[in-house]
């Protein structure tokens, strides 16, 4: 049967990635794939995707060093318009002197609005990007996994939570599309643990979406975007956990481009 893989992601790219994230996973030794927003980065988006501290250019490049670390694109303005995603993919390539034509990079889709059209795709493609990250998928008993999702943000259970993400895994049969599991503020790291477990359980391949690690959240940061900020002791615990699975070899740890790769075969 196929390995269990898993998969580590950060969005927009916000300082704390390099300062508080990548401690955490140097620690126990894993992999990980940062979508970048350029806009956010350079300046020239203001504060969007967020009011936090962006990655400097400098912190990018380094990042882009690092063999554990996937650089990914995540469009210039926090858009899904093809203009802004080839925009956010043009600075990349100056930046990081990529080669997206030929070795290809991934895209992740800002609040997974990216409109599917083949038209879209093909140009995407041209341009050297390869698969498209979105947020998760129910593929059957929708409204029940909504309402399930919903219900064990209040009570903390592990068992919903299972079931509200269980079908969010990589699927040959989506690509170009690979899927991953929005990692909010009250998800506990029993919770995360719990689906971990299943996925390691049944051989999926499955994705962990964060956007920010912090424990201190700066009083002027809006509630909406406080959603996305994630604790550093529960983010560690489930580093720990992930480690351990991959040190027993129950599951390998991966980049996004990684499983996407090894989907194809």
């Amino acid at each position: 049967m196929e390995t269990s893989r898993i998969a580590i992601c950060f969005d927009d790219g916000r300082k704390d990635l390099k300062e508080v994230a990548l401690p955490v996973l140097q620690k126990y030794g894993l992999k990980c794939t940062c979508y970048l927003t350029t806009g956010y980065i350079d300046g020239s988006a203001g504060k969007c995707p967020s009011v936090l501290p962006a990655l400097s250019i400098s912190d990018v490049k380094e990042l882009h060093k690092k063999e554990e670390v996937e650089i990914g694109c995540h469009g210039h303005l926090h858009r899904n318009d093809v203009e802004d995603i080839l925009l956010g993919l043009e600075k990349l390539t100056d930046w990081l002197q990529l080669k997206p034509k030929e070795k290809g990079i991934g895209f992740a889709s800002p609040g997974t609005q990216f409109i599917r059209n083949q038209a879209a795709l093909d140009r995407l493609s041209d341009a050297g990007i390869h698969y498209i990250r979105l947020s998760l998928i129910n593929r059957t008993h929708r409204s029940l996994r909504t309402l399930a999702r919903k219900i064990c943000r209040l009570v903390g259970s592990t068992f919903l939570y299972r079931y509200a993400y269980g079908e969010t895994y990589v699927d040959k049969q989506d690509l170009p599309y690979i899927y991953s599991v929005p990692v909010y503020r009250t998800d506990t790291s029993a919770q995360l643990i719990a689906l971990l477990h299943r996925a390691v359980k049944e051989r999926r391949s499955m994705v962990f979406m964060f956007h920010s690690i912090l424990d201190c959240v700066p009083a002027d940061v809006p509630e909406i975007e406080r959603n996305w900020i994630y604790s550093v002791h529960r983010f560690e615990e489930f580093c720990q956990e992930l480690a351990s699975l991959r040190d027993r070899e129950m599951c390998q740890i991966n980049t996004v481009e990684e499983i996407y790769r090894l989907s194809i075969r």
